[in-house]
């Protein structure tokens, strides 16, 4: 299958300013009152924008059915704010210094602010979930961010290990990624009253939508313009992640080449030179190409499973956010 796009990122959003604006509202009702260092974080990480893919799936997955509920809104917001959490713990962990084309956060302030904004930003959410009204999108919400949370330590395990292992990079972006993606359509269409297939069925496209669109962020940061993708492209060498290119490079190489990539990413430490000789091999090898065909087919999965639902506006959204995942350039 040959995917194509009638949209891009921004133009999806556009179509969705509506509700974007409400949970926008909601995000900032969650910092107004409280103290100036919370404030000041808490609009330095949401006036940056992002993609808001998850709220916006969380609404959309509630317009699949025609639900359009003020409780849909404190799901879909209370998804955007554990996201934003994970965010300011993400960047104090990996010493991030830009976010979306901005100083992050911990680089601005210090670790432990981010790290204390991003609790209060996690129990926000809680909050909001309660709001919810349904005691199953709170367990749906309140596991994910536990599996999250859990996937963290598994990277950090892969990278003190230096485990080059294609079943255990999934197992970590499914748990640090496509499970926020399952727990906002999931919970969508909990709320929404549906039978318990239906959710199921959201679920596993949230699933397989996270783990393309998380695959696509790991070809990215080897292969993207650092303008259009707001941080510096290398983090994740620099971090010594393991991550789709690199295992797919490892596979596609020689044994001369297989020692120096694993000498390299071994190595207390890494210098540009490094990184520019693993950027070499990807685009000689064309893993880039083969990093991108393996993304396309959890797309075609989400595709697939969005087939079990009735024509409608939203329907066509989310095929579109299919599509746009795989060739988007940020």
């Amino acid at each position: 299958m040959k995917l194509q796009t009638e949209y891009n990122i921004q133009d999806i959003k556009e179509l969705l300013k509506d509700d974007l604006k409400i949970i926008n509202d909601l995000l900032y009702k969650t910092i107004e009152g409280h103290s100036n260092l919370i404030h000041q974080v808490g609009d330095h990480i949401f006036s940056a924008g992002g993609k808001r893919i998850r709220p916006v799936l969380s609404i959309l997955s509630g317009k699949l059915f025609n639900y359009n509920s003020d409780e849909l809104y404190y799901l879909a917001t209370a998804v955007e704010l554990i996201h934003s959490a994970t965010l300011l713990h993400d960047d104090v962990i990996d010493n991030s210094e830009l976010r979306r084309g901005r100083k992050t956060a911990n680089n601005l302030f210090d670790n432990k602010t981010s790290i204390l904004v991003g609790d209060f930003l996690f129990a926000e959410s809680f909050k909001l979930m309660v709001k919810g009204n349904s005691l199953n999108a709170l367990m749906i919400l309140s596991k994910a961010s536990s599996i999250i949370s859990e996937g963290e330590v598994k990277q950090l395990e892969l990278k003190e290990k230096q485990i080059f292992s294609l079943e255990q990079y999934l197992e970590v972006i499914t748990d640090k990624t496509a499970i926020l993606f399952g727990a906002a359509t999931e919970s969508s269409a909990c709320i929404a009253g549906r039978s318990s297939s239906e959710c199921k069925l959201l679920k596993e496209f949230g699933i397989n939508l996270g783990l393309a669109f998380q695959i696509v962020d790991d070809i990215l940061d080897y292969s993207a313009n650092d303008a259009l993708f707001g941080k510096t492209i290398g983090n994740d060498f620099y971090e010594k992640k393991i991550t789709l290119p690199i295992i797919f490079l490892l596979q596609d190489s020689n044994d001369k080449e297989q020692e120096e990539i694993r000498n390299i990413f071994h190595s207390s430490q890494s210098e540009n030179k490094h990184l520019n000789y693993i950027i070499s091999l990807l685009n000689n090898k064309d893993i880039f190409s083969k990093c991108y065909d393996y993304a396309q087919t959890y797309i075609e999965n989400a595709l697939k499973i969005l087939k079990n639902f009735p024509s409608s506006n939203a329907k066509d959204i989310l095929e579109n956010i299919c599509y746009t995942s795989v060739v988007r350039k940020y």
